[in-house]
């Protein structure tokens, strides 16, 4: 009993001083460092310098068939604990401790962009996605990214063109994204600005059309320019737009003309627009010695019947100004 008592005191002695203990050869200090043992307990191991009772091994120490952390002689831990590989399975990652396999990464560690391992902090240009988990490139539709570099949901209408922030009204000469989450500077690729240019869209609305450059939606194209059967305003490499503007001609039908932009099959001519002389074209003027007839369509020669030629010769007119008389030769 004696005996006892003053071992208990030599151990108590040695952990006040903070001293280790010098536990025999065939003995390990136990996990609670107060005393020397034969045997681990149950999911304890063999410090792999055999001295020592441990939860868990080393990084790059894995677990022999003796319970006994082991070094590893190849790159990676298995995620058993139990041998050593060159390549992580698939749905698996390399820890944070780069030395071993991990079914899933730990508290406050993301995985990798490339999906194979675990990470204190994303790369240059990478995000932490919201739920905290992966390293990304960009973040979702109505996310911005925050002072810690992570995606976070917005709680306005938009997220800002520099990704920092919300608002619920873009910018002058920004654009609701397609996304109609977030405001952007440009529309992407294969988007279009909306006719009120306030939005992209992938797609123009009834009666428009996608301008020529394929930037914007317009309610008419140049002209010059038909309506091909993607909805989209594409030059002539003929003389004409036809008047139903969905392709080209050299020569415009019978009882169409040529339109007053000298590039379109139409028919009828604009408003103050009149038919030409010779029925093939509109004109905004008649040519010299021609009269703009009484219903201001076309342009004459002669005046109909008890119609006159007004003073200044330009009009047709059905009666003469205050003042003016009529002359001999329809005047």
């Amino acid at each position: 009993m004696q005996f006892k008592i003053k071992t208990l005191i030599y151990f108590t002695f040695l952990i006040v001083l903070g001293t280790a203990l010098d536990c025999p050869e065939s003995q390990k200090t136990s996990l609670s460092g107060q005393s020397c043992v034969e045997q681990c307990g149950t999911n304890e191991y063999i410090s792999s310098d055999e001295k020592n009772c441990v939860f868990t091994c080393k990084a790059g120490e894995y677990i022999n068939q003796d319970n006994a952390c082991f070094a590893c002689n190849l790159q990676y831990v298995t995620s058993d604990l139990k041998s050593c590989t060159n390549t992580c399975k698939d749905r698996e990652y390399v820890g944070s401790d780069t030395k071993s396999c991990v079914a899933q990464c730990g508290h406050q560690e993301m995985i990798s962009l490339d999906e194979s391992s675990c990470l204190k902090q994303c790369g240059t240009n990478e995000y932490i996605s919201s739920d905290g988990k992966n390293c990304v490139l960009n973040c979702k539709a109505g996310e911005y990214i925050s002072q810690d570099n992570a995606c976070t949901a917005c709680t306005l209408n938009y997220v800002t063109s520099d990704l920092k922030s919300c608002t619920n009204t873009c910018k002058d000469k920004e654009y609701v994204g397609f996304d109609t989450k977030s405001c952007v500077t440009q529309c992407g690729q294969q988007e279009i600005i909306s006719l009120d240019k306030l939005s992209c869209l992938i797609q123009c609305g009834t009666n428009e059309y996608i301008s020529s450059d394929g930037k914007n939606c317009v309610s008419n194209c140049k002209a010059g320019e038909y309506i091909s059967q993607d909805n989209a305003c594409t030059a002539c490499t003929l003389n004409y737009v036809t008047s139903d503007l969905k392709s080209c001609t050299n020569t415009c039908k019978y009882k169409e003309y040529v339109g007053s932009d000298t590039k379109s099959c139409v028919t009828q001519c604009g408003q103050q627009e009149m038919i030409s002389l010779d029925k093939l074209s509109c004109v905004t003027q008649c040519g010299q010695q021609e009269m703009i007839s009484l219903d201001k369509l076309s342009c004459l020669t002669q005046c109909g019947t008890n119609e006159y030629i007004s003073s200044d010769g330009k009009n047709c007119v059905s009666k003469c100004k205050a003042g003016e008389y009529r002359y001999r030769g329809n005047g």
